[in-house]
C-alpha cells in the first residue's frame, strides 16, 4: 500500500464505468429511463390520429374492394393490411434508417439515444392506429385477442429504456409474416399460396429471431432488460411458427382439395379428393347404403366381392401370412360404427 505524509491528498472523483468493448457480455443493472420514455399527452394525440386515418381507409376499401367475409374479416379489411404491412411499415422503417442505418446504436437504442426519436414514435402510432381500426368489424376471438395484445406492447415500447430499433424492426418483420397469413386466408384454396405462405412466415420468424440474437451479441452489458427483450422476441416468434405449421398441416389439404380454387378440378389451384367406399356386394344388392355415404364412393375395393368370400379371404391371409389383425376383423361383432366397440376385441364390421 502506497502511504502518504504529510497534508492528506484529495481523493480522485469516482470513474464512471467503461462500456466493455469485447463480445464478451457483462451483467449489469438496467439501463435508467431517460425523460423521452413514457406515455404523454403528445402519444394519445399521435395514436388518435393515427386512427383515425385508420378508420377513414376502411370507410374507401370498403368501397373499393368487396365486403365478404374471410377468416373472421371483411375481404376489404385483409387488403388494406397487406397494404400496411407491404408498404407502411417497412417505408418507415427505411425512413428510420435513412440517417442512422440499422447497426448496434439504432438496434440498442433508449429514446433518448437520437435527438430524432419521432420516427419510431411515429412507427408506434401507426401500428397501434393499424390495430384500433379493425375493432368492430372483426368477429374472431383470436384476432382480438391478437390485437389487444399487440396494442398493449406498442404501449409498452414508448417506456422501454433500450432496445427501441429491435422492437420496430422485428415488428415490422413479423407483419411481412402476417401478409403471407392473410394472402393464404385469402387464396386458401390455392395449393401454391398454401407454400408460399409456409415460407414467408417461416422466413419472418427466422429473420425476427435473427435480429434479436443479434442484440443480445453486441458489445456491452447483458442487463435484465436486454435478456428479456430478446427471448420475448425469440418466444414470440416460435409460438407464431408453431401456430403457423399447425395450421399447415391440418388445413392445407381440405382447403385446397374442397373445390372452387382457380384452374377447376385437378388444376393447380384447386381440386377434388377421391372418396375410398367400403360396401360389399351384399350390401349394394340390398341397398344397406347411404345415400352420400357407400353409394357415393369413387373407388369401391370390395364392391364385387360378397360379405362371405370377404370373410373367407381375410381368414386365409390371417394363416398364410401370419397377420392376426385380420382375424380380429372376422370375429369383430357387426357394427354401423366408424370405430371399433369397447371390448369387442377388433375392428368393426357389417
Amino acid at each position: 500500500p502506497r502511504h502518504i505524509t504529510g497534508a492528506s491528498a484529495p481523493h480522485p472523483p469516482p470513474r464512471a464505468p467503461r462500456r466493455p468493448t469485447s463480445m464478451a457480455p457483462v451483467l449489469a443493472p438496467t439501463p435508467a429511463l431517460g425523460p423521452h420514455a413514457g406515455v404523454g399527452i403528445d402519444d394519445l394525440y399521435g395514436v388518435v390520429v393515427a386512427s383515425l386515418i385508420g378508420y377513414v381507409l376502411n370507410y374507401v376499401a370498403a368501397k373499393l374492394v368487396a365486403s365478404d367475409v374471410v377468416a373472421g374479416s371483411p375481404r376489404w379489411s385483409w387488403r388494406l393490411g397487406q397494404c400496411y404491412q407491404l408498404i407502411v411499415f417497412p417505408g418507415l422503417v427505411a425512413w428510420c434508417w435513412s440517417t442512422r442505418g440499422w447497426g448496434e446504436d439504432w438496434l440498442s437504442a433508449g429514446w433518448d439515444s437520437f435527438s430524432d426519436m419521432h420516427r419510431e414514435r411515429i412507427f408506434l402510432y401507426c401500428m397501434i392506429g393499424y390495430m384500433v381500426k379493425d375493432f368492430g368489424i372483426m368477429d374472431d376471438n383470436t384476432l382480438i385477442l391478437h390485437h389487444v395484445a399487440t396494442i398493449g406492447a406498442g404501449v409498452s415500447c414508448m417506456g422501454m429504456p433500450e432496445g427501441v430499433g429491435l422492437f420496430v424492426i422485428c415488428t415490422a418483420t413479423f407483419e411481412l409474416g402476417s401478409m403471407a397469413y392473410s394472402f393464404k386466408n385469402l387464396h386458401a384454396h390455392s395449393a401454391r399460396i398454401w407454400d408460399a405462405f409456409i415460407v414467408g412466415h417461416s422466413a419472418s420468424n427466422a429473420a425476427a429471431c435473427a435480429w434479436a440474437v443479434y442484440y443480445l451479441a453486441l458489445p456491452g452489458y447483458w442487463d435484465a432488460f436486454r435478456l428479456g427483450l430478446s427471448g420475448f422476441c425469440v418466444l414470440l416468434a416460435g409460438v407464431r411458427q408453431w401456430i403457423c405449421l399447425n395450421d399447415y398441416r391440418d388445413n392445407k389439404q381440405a382447403a385446397t382439395t374442397s373445390g372452387g380454387g382457380k384452374g377447376g378440378k385437378g388444376g393447380a389451384g384447386g381440386g377434388f379428393l377421391l372418396v375410398l367406399g367400403s360396401a360389399n356386394v351384399d350390401e349394394g344388392l340390398r341397398g344397406y347404403m347411404t345415400k352420400y355415404d357407400c353409394s357415393s364412393a369413387d373407388v369401391n375395393p370390395i364392391g364385387a366381392v360378397s360379405k362371405g368370400d370377404l370373410r373367407r379371404f381375410l381368414l386365409w391371409c390371417a394363416r398364410t401370412h401370419e397377420w392376426p389383425a385380420l382375424a380380429d376383423v372376422v370375429a369383430a361383432p357387426p357394427t354401423a360404427e366408424l370405430r371399433p366397440i369397447v371390448g369387442a376385441g377388433g375392428g368393426g364390421g357389417s
